[in-house]
């Protein structure tokens, strides 16, 4: 079962400030999905399948 995380999680696991989170999770190419309409989330490996993504695209 995949973990869900909401927008403080990502915000520590990117090491940002929660509205920074908050407008990397409202990017057409960040995997989140909005429970409610107030509320948005992502999983555990969306999030690091994201972020291997945005590090590849660095790299090349």
């Amino acid at each position: 079962m995949c973990k869900i995380l909401k927008a403080k999680d990502v915000a520590e696991r990117l090491n940002v400030s929660a509205p920074t989170a908050y407008e990397i999770m409202a990017r057409a190419d960040f995997p989140s999905f909005r429970p409610t309409e107030r509320t948005v989330r992502t999983t555990e490996e969306a999030l690091e399948e994201w972020i291997n993504k945005q590090l590849s695209a660095k790299m090349a």
